[in-house]
């Protein structure tokens, strides 16, 4: 005689569809740096603590270690739109109490760009000129600068 089988858990939670790597996806696609952070160049990690109904919503989020400069607003912001699947239980309402780390890292810029989108290329051309034996001139040096400006 074998025993009947049973679920796993008695209880169901809301889950983020597609797991882990997922919430990672979304987060960095959806994550908005502030303006006053890139300004001041703030980098750092928010902590934030949430609950999930039963139908899946966020809420009741509050930050635990918060940056400033609207960063704690940000992931405030980021966390009430995560889409989470209900939970199908047996009648029962469960909720699930959530922390998540958003990191904020400022964007890293390429060598050759300032900061207002200008680059500067250079090279170095020696110009040929005929050699006269008897009294050689110093040999001169011409410059390209190719500017290139990106405008939003």
């Amino acid at each position: 005689m074998s025993k009947p089988s049973r679920e796993k858990d008695f209880l169901k939670y809301p889950t983020f569809k597609g797991g882990k790597a997922a919430l990672e996806k979304f987060v960095k696609e959806h994550l908005k740096y502030p303006e006053a952070a890139l300004e001041n160049k703030i980098e750092g990690t928010v902590e934030v603590a949430y609950t999930v109904n039963g139908l899946g919503k966020v809420v009741d989020a509050k930050v635990i270690e918060g940056l400033g400069y609207g960063c704690d607003e940000e992931a405030l912001r980021l966390v009430k739109s995560l889409p989470y699947q209900k939970a199908v239980n047996r009648g029962f309402k469960t909720t699930s109490n959530r922390k998540i780390k958003i990191h904020f890292k400022l964007p890293r810029k390429t060598q050759n760009t300032t900061q207002e989108g200008i680059a500067y290329n250079y090279q170095v051309v020696p110009q040929k000129k005929p050699v006269k034996p008897t009294n050689p001139p110093k040999p001169s040096k011409t410059y390209t600068i190719q500017v290139n400006i990106k405008r939003k």
